[in-house]
């Protein structure tokens, strides 16, 4: 365990990333933010890689094409802009402008290491491959049902509800 004093930005790799990306993972680590804290997981729908970066914290999720990705720094880069362009689109930019643009230099690859999250990734992949493979939904159109569904883990809110109550407030609609 750390606690480094400056933030840094945790992507807990499942054996699968890792493998893909030919990489490393560190045991464990503490986050020192909840908000930069991500789980990624790979699944396949339609033949064809996808991504899912899961919020420790709130389950927030994004899915993305996992084609291309095949080192660490293709995955730092298709992770920051994954989840920009998801929080932007979710209604909370100040999330990633406040805590992952300033951390993104110091990235963390480790395990998954919660049980509870990494099962509720599975039920979300099994969603997202539904949606894809029979609603013919594109990876974006997922994320926003994703991040609208109640989760068991995070006492039946929605991801969008539980970053709401963790102090990011949506901008106010003009």
């Amino acid at each position: 365990m750390t606690n480094e004093a400056s933030p840094f930005f945790i992507l807990r790799c499942t054996d699968k990333v890792t493998k893909k990306i030919n990489g490393y993972r560190k045991n464990d680590i503490e986050s020192n933010n909840p908000f930069l804290d991500w789980n990624v997981h790979l699944f396949r729908a339609n033949r064809a890689q996808y991504l899912i970066y899961t919020n420790t914290a709130s389950l927030l999720s994004f899915v993305t094409p996992g084609n291309g990705i095949t080192n660490d720094i293709a995955l730092i880069k298709n992770a920051t802009s994954t989840i920009r362009d998801g929080l932007i689109s979710a209604g909370f930019p100040f999330f990633y402008e406040k805590y992952v643009a300033a951390s993104t230099g110091k990235v963390i690859f480790t395990k998954t290491n919660n049980r509870h999250v990494l099962g509720s990734m599975n039920d979300l992949i099994k969603s997202a491959k539904w949606l894809m493979e029979y609603e013919g939904f594109s990876p974006f159109s997922v994320s926003k049902e994703l991040n609208e569904m109640p989760m068991k883990i995070i006492k039946y809110d929605s991801p969008v509800e539980v970053v709401g109550k963790m102090g990011i407030d949506r901008p106010s609609e003009k």
